[in-house]
């Protein structure tokens, strides 16, 4: 079965999205797995530093329990450097999967244009304006390295605001549902504007 034309032109822009990532599932899966850890690695920390500096500040020797631990001060600093120090690993490593995967389908654009051209026939060669094929190399290739990076970026994005919700949520379920309820409702209400 073939993909028809919506009425507005619209051939399937996802599918074409997808066809520059598709040989690329691990790496995006890495990436994937690496900012949902990540994300909840910053949202952990924060929620540690909150609770260290509520203690601090009622001098307290240890944190109220969180998830039904209590931790004490000292070991919750402990833990939120060690965080912080992780976080900042993940987040390197999620930046080098997120541009070699720009890279990788940079390059395989760029050999498919250069082999589609090269074996095409002398007259269809011929046929192109002069620097078209330099135009295609630059222009369409940085396209799609910029369709890339911006799926690689909405992936990271999603999965940074899933974790938040899923540590909200563990955090406090009540406050965390009111919290979305509330944003839903904004966001129905400025949707206009």
């Amino acid at each position: 079965m073939t993909a028809q034309a919506s009425p507005t032109g619209d051939t399937g822009g996802w599918r074409q999205v997808w066809r520059l990532v598709d040989a690329h599932k691990l790496r995006l899966g890495l990436l994937a797995v690496v900012s949902f850890a990540g994300a909840t690695l910053e949202a952990g920390f924060l929620v540690i530093l909150t609770g260290t500096v509520v203690a601090m500040a009622a001098d307290r020797v240890s944190l109220d329990p969180v998830m039904g631990v209590t931790i004490p001060v000292g070991v919750a600093l402990g833990i939120a450097m060690a965080a912080v120090v992780v976080r900042l690993v993940l987040g390197l490593g999620g930046a080098r999967l997120s541009a070699s995967l720009v890279v990788a389908v940079t390059l395989a654009e760029r050999r498919r244009l250069s082999e589609g051209f090269l074996r095409a026939r002398w007259a269809v060669q011929q046929s192109e304006p002069a620097g078209r094929l330099q135009e295609l190399m630059g222009n369409f290739v940085s396209r799609a390295a910029s369709t890339t990076s911006a799926v690689t970026q909405g992936i990271v994005a999603l999965l940074s605001l899933l974790a938040f919700l899923a540590t909200g949520v563990a955090i406090d379920a009540v406050l965390t549902g009111g919290v979305i309820i509330a944003l839903v409702v904004l966001g129905t209400v400025l949707a206009p504007l």
